[in-house]
């Protein structure tokens, strides 16, 4: 019984090393990094002037956010903030969810006019919540897309 309670101490400890929880101002700022270069590298991307350019307009944007929500995930807000940035990360992680979603049906063929509406009508209601969250949490440049 010991032995197990001093594993689960020492595991909890190591997970815990090497993130030190940021303060406000802190995790404003970094967050605001990351999303800012998350932003330069989606403005790179030429919007296709078909709709078969769209499905590699689809990956080139997957392929900008995913660095993004790893870099945030890294980042230790503080307390009081947790819930909130939780919920903002969740939103985030849903558009790329939908994106990797509308990437596999392309892959497997469907229509691209039909499943670039489709994707439009779904990340709308994602982009709002995203924007409230970050709005919230005064990070607005992982908002603002």
């Amino acid at each position: 019984m010991r032995r197990a309670a001093a594993a689960l101490i020492v595991a909890v400890l190591v997970a815990g090393c090497g993130r030190s929880v940021l303060s406000d101002r802190q995790l404003r700022s970094d967050a605001t990094r990351v999303c800012t270069v998350t932003l330069t590298r989606l403005n790179r991307i030429s919007v296709p002037s078909s709709p078969t350019g769209g499905e590699q307009f689809l990956r080139r944007g997957v392929r900008a956010l995913r660095p993004e929500i790893t870099a945030l995930r890294r980042l230790s807000p503080p307390e009081q903030l947790q819930s909130s940035y939780d919920r903002a990360l969740d939103a985030l992680r849903s558009q790329l969810a939908e994106m990797d979603r509308t990437d596999a049906s392309l892959r497997r063929g469907a229509d691209p006019v039909e499943t670039f509406h489709t994707l439009a009508g779904r990340l709308g209601p994602l982009e709002a919540e995203v924007n409230a969250a970050f709005s919230a949490l005064q990070i607005p440049a992982c908002g603002e897309r």
